[in-house]
């Protein structure tokens, strides 16, 4: 867990409200780490240096409040990596059309793993635009 790897860190998981118990557990004894449900578009408090998501494109059913969230959790110099699967092509290409109005960076990557599954890549984003 990263938490445990980076100390000195803040780590902040979300995922759905039915999945809270199980994040409750995985953060148990980890005293970096904090929990909750984020839900898309609705406003944030915090921004963060990076921001890692496992397969949230997969169910996307309003990728530009996925988008306005992401950027509401950035500030300039966040880094986010978002892992996804060529599944839902229309999909994906509407939510990267979205991020690249509010992101300088929006780019795939094969993932650099042992799991090499042709159809998974990374989503790489960064520089949050400024608007007026």
């Amino acid at each position: 867990m990263i938490a445990r790897t980076f100390p000195m860190s803040k780590v902040h998981l979300t995922d759905l409200p039915q999945l809270q118990p199980l994040l409750e557990k995985n953060t148990k004894h980890v005293e970096n780490a904090t929990y909750g449900v984020l839900e898309w578009g609705k406003p944030v408090n915090e921004t963060y240096d990076v921001i890692l998501g496992a397969d949230v494109v997969a169910g996307i059913y309003d990728s530009q409040a996925l988008v306005k969230s992401l950027f509401d959790l950035a500030h300039e110099n966040t880094r986010i990596y978002l892992s996804a699967r060529e599944r839902l092509s229309g999909l994906l290409d509407t939510f990267e059309l979205d991020l690249k109005e509010r992101f300088a960076t929006v780019e795939r990557r094969m993932a650099d793993s042992d799991n090499k599954n042709p159809s998974v890549f990374i989503i790489c984003i960064s520089g949050k635009r400024r608007f007026q």
